[in-house]
């Protein structure tokens, strides 16, 4: 609602927090209901509004700053409460934010289309390709953003091929490691399934596979 351009990891103290980007909002004169809707086609018309928004960097990081648990609501900053808990989790993960001028760069018109087509990637891919076809050094947590911003599904799990396999047996192959990464900083199921932008009863099923698979070798082991 209301570019890696590469930068250090390392966490600038907080600055005080100040609310004038409000009043330059593009959703100051909208029905707010429209922003708390699940109806997809009210957040698509929410999501444009954020994406012409001249402030939706700032009431990201702001609504971010303000957000704990697992207590969120309604599109803030033109992501979902989904999207915005998942990029708290890149920052666990990474060390680091996404950069929001980066990622407003990437969905102007001069870098727009170019994104789209590249909506079948995993961020890191998305990454690589506009660093080497387009010349900008942009990481693939700012790619994710710039692809949510968009409208497009920005997971960090590859599309399925032409390999015949069970999501959730090409789910541990991919990406085991992962998971067990995540599950040791404490994510929930809920969180694993968000930081990979997978469906929930998929991952539940992986990670359960997973602990068993480790207990039991565990226990082989003693």
């Amino acid at each position: 609602m209301t570019t890696e351009i590469r930068r250090p990891i390392a966490k600038a103290a907080p600055a005080p927090r100040s609310d004038a980007w409000r009043t330059s909002a593009a959703c100051t004169s909208q029905d707010r209901e429209r922003f708390y809707s699940e109806s997809q086609k009210a957040v698509g018309q929410a999501r444009g509004f954020c994406r012409s928004c001249p402030v939706i960097g700032e009431c990201l990081t702001d609504t971010m700053a303000q957000e704990s648990g697992r207590y969120r609501w309604g599109l803030m900053g033109g992501l979902t409460p989904l999207q915005r808990l998942a990029l708290q989790w890149e920052e666990r993960m990474h060390g680091h934010r996404p950069d929001v001028v980066a990622a407003r760069l990437l969905i102007s018109p001069q870098w727009r289309y170019t994104l789209h087509g590249m909506n079948r990637l995993t961020p890191e891919m998305a990454a690589l390709r506009l660093r080497v076809t387009g010349g900008l050094n942009v990481d693939a947590v700012t790619v994710r953003l710039a692809l949510w911003w968009l409208g497009e599904r920005g997971s960090r799990v590859r599309q399925r091929g032409r390999r015949q396999e069970p999501e959730v047996d090409r789910l541990i192959r991919l990406y085991g490691p992962v998971i067990r990464q995540l599950r040791a900083l404490r994510a929930s199921h809920h969180d694993v399934a968000a930081y990979l932008g997978a469906q929930e009863p998929i991952v539940s099923l992986a990670v359960s596979r997973l602990e068993k698979a480790d207990k039991t070798e565990m226990e082989n082991a003693a």
